[in-house]
C-alpha cells in the first residue's frame, strides 16, 4: 500500500493482514449445524428437540468430541462457543467487528437477565449489516418496540430495563466498527542520539480511533502489546470507551501484522533488544527499545497534535509507554498513565534468555484453562503471513521475537516516570508469569517505602500498585 508524504516521496505502508483466530469464519459451519438441528426437531420427540434447540446440554451430552475439536480447531471455535450457549447467535456474511467473539460474549452477559431482546438486537444487526451499514449514528430502540418483542406483560421498569440494555448494546455495536475502522500512520522515525543524528526511515503501523467525535475533550492513547494491533485491546478499548465517552486512540506496533518496517529500523531494534541464547555471565544489558519508543512518540504526536491526554498501555507496549513518561516532551502532556500487565519489570529467565519465550506459555497454560471465559473475550491474531512463513513472517517475526526476548530483563525508569498533574497506576498480576508481576510489585512497594530516595515528581503524583494474587 503506497502513502505519499506530501513532498512527493512516496513510500510503503502496513495493511489490515491479521485474522482473529478464534473469529467465526464465515464459512456455513453454524447454518449448517442449524438445519441438522432444525431437521431431527422435526422427526423426535419433543424432550429430545428442546434439547437439541437449547444446544447446550445436547452438544455435550451427545457430541462432546464436537466442543473438543472447536477449542482446537480456529475455524470451528466460533460455531462450537454459539452452540454451546457461550455466544449469541452470528450474523451470517456480517462484519468481523459484529461477529467478533469480545462484541458477542460482551453482548450474551449483558442480555443474560433479558434474553427476550436478544431476538431484537440480532434483528436490528442483521438489518445494519445486509445494507452495509458503517454509518456511526445510533438508532434508539422504544418501549413500544420492546413491548412488541415480549410474549408477557411488563412493567415500565421492566420496559425500561430492557429499553437501556439494547440501546447499550448498539452503542458497543457502533464502537466495535470503530475498532474495525482501521487506518495507517505512517511517521518518519528520526532522533539524535550520541551527537549523531539516527534515521530509520518511514514507518508505519496499524490505528483505531474510538468515539471520533467525542466532546468530553479528555482523549486516551492505548498503545498495543507487543506486536500488537488495534483488534487485540477490542474487549478493554471498546468497553472502556463505551462507559466513558472520551475519545479513545489504539496504536499498534509497527512490527505487528499489520503494521511496516523499514530495514533500517528492523535492524536497530533486533540489534539493541536481541539477547544471547546462553547468557552464563549475565552480561546482557537491559535493551533501550529506542525505535520503538521513538515510533510511538512521532506517532502520538501525529495523532494528536497538542492537548493533553491519558497514556494507557498493555504488556510490551507499557516499555515504550514507561519511556514516554520519562521523556520530557511527552510526560509534560499526559495527565494520568496506567500499565496493564506492564513488560519489562522483572529479571528472570537471564541464564538461557531465549528459552523465555517457550517456556511461559506452559507455565501458564493451566491458568488459562481454568480463566476460559475471561481469555474468550480477548482476541487473539493470527498474521495471514504466518502458515506460510514467507519472507514477509521472517522480516516481522525476528524484530517480535527480539523485543519479547529482551522483555524479562528489569528496565530502568519504572521509578522516574512523570506525569502531569495526575496519577500513575501500575496494574500487575501476581500469577502473570509472562512479566513477573509479583516480584515487581513486590520492588515497586518497597521503592515506595524508601523515602531515602523520593520519586522525582510534584506532590500531586502519586503511583498505585495492585498485585493480583
Amino acid at each position: 500500500m503506497p502513502y505519499n508524504n506530501g513532498m512527493g516521496e512516496t513510500v510503503p505502508v502496513g495493511r489490515h493482514n491479521a485474522d482473529n483466530i478464534l473469529r467465526p469464519l464465515e464459512t456455513g459451519v453454524v447454518e449448517s449445524f442449524d438445519k441438522l438441528f432444525a431437521a431431527r426437531e422435526k422427526t423426535l420427540r419433543r424432550r429430545v428437540g428442546d434439547l437439541i434447540r437449547n444446544k447446550q446440554e445436547f452438544l455435550t451430552g451427545t457430541f462432546p468430541n464436537v466442543v473438543r475439536m472447536g477449542t482446537e480447531h480456529p475455524e470451528l471455535s466460533g460455531g462450537v462457543l454459539y452452540m454451546m450457549g457461550i455466544l449469541t447467535e452470528h450474523i451470517p456474511k456480517g462484519s468481523e467487528a459484529i461477529n467478533s467473539i469480545p462484541r458477542r460474549f460482551a453482548e450474551h452477559k449483558s442480555t443474560r437477565h433479558v434474553k427476550d431482546v436478544r431476538s431484537l438486537l440480532r434483528d436490528i444487526h442483521a438489518t445494519n449489516e445486509k445494507r452495509g451499514d458503517r454509518d456511526t449514528k445510533i438508532v434508539r430502540v422504544g418501549s413500544s418496540e420492546i413491548r412488541a418483542r415480549s410474549a408477557k406483560s411488563q412493567t415500565p421498569v421492566e420496559t425500561a430495563e430492557k429499553m437501556r440494555v439494547v440501546n447499550t448494546e448498539l452503542l458497543r455495536a457502533r464502537i466495535t466498527k470503530e475498532l474495525y475502522d482501521f487506518t495507517q500512520c505512517p511517521v518518519r522515525v528520526k532522533y539524535a542520539k550520541d551527537g549523531r543524528v539516527i534515521d530509520l526511515g518511514i514507518n508505519s503501523s496499524e490505528v483505531s480511533i474510538l468515539n471520533k467525535d467525542s466532546k468530553t475533550g479528555k482523549p486516551m492513547v492505548f498503545l498495543c502489546s507487543s506486536a500488537g494491533n488495534p483488534a487485540g485491546v477490542e474487549s478493554y478499548a471498546v468497553e472502556y470507551a463505551l462507559r466513558t465517552g472520551n475519545k479513545v486512540i489504539i496504536i499498534g506496533h509497527p512490527d505487528g501484522a499489520s503494521g511496516f518496517m523499514t530495514k533500517q529500523f528492523a535492524d536497530a531494534a533486533v540489534a539493541d533488544a536481541n539477547p544471547p541464547n546462553v547468557d552464563a555471565g549475565r552480561q546482557f544489558e537491559p535493551p533501550t527499545y529506542e525505535p520503538h519508543t521513538q515510533f510511538f512518540k512521532q506517532a502520538i504526536t501525529t495523532l494528536l497534535p497538542e492537548g493533553k491526554f491519558d497514556l494507557y498501555s498493555h504488556s510490551g507496549g507499557g516499555i515504550m509507554a514507561k519511556n514516554l513518561l520519562n521523556d520530557p516532551d511527552m510526560n509534560k502532556r499526559v495527565t494520568n498513565a496506567v500499565f496493564l500487565n506492564p513488560a519489562g519489570v522483572s529479571t528472570m529467565h537471564t541464564l538461557f534468555p531465549q528459552a523465555f519465550r517457550r517456556m511461559v506459555p506452559v507455565a501458564m497454560a493451566k491458568d488459562m484453562v481454568k480463566d476460559v471465559p475471561h481469555v474468550l473475550r480477548s482476541t487473539f491474531e493470527l498474521d495471514r503471513n504466518e502458515p506460510s512463513h514467507n519472507e514477509a513472517f521472517w522480516f516481522r517475526d525476528r524484530v517480535t521475537v527480539a523485543i519479547q526476548s529482551g522483555s524479562h530483563y528489569r528496565q530502568p525508569g519504572w521509578d522516574t516516570m512523570r506525569v502531569n498533574g495526575g496519577k500513575i497506576v501500575l496494574f500487575v498480576g501476581g500469577r502473570d508469569l509472562a512479566v513477573g508481576g509479583k516480584q515487581f510489585a513486590s520492588y515497586m512497594q518497597s521503592r515506595l517505602r524508601d523515602k531515602s530516595r523520593p520519586l522525582p515528581s510534584p506532590p500531586s503524583w502519586s503511583m498505585t500498585v495492585a498485585p493480583i494474587m
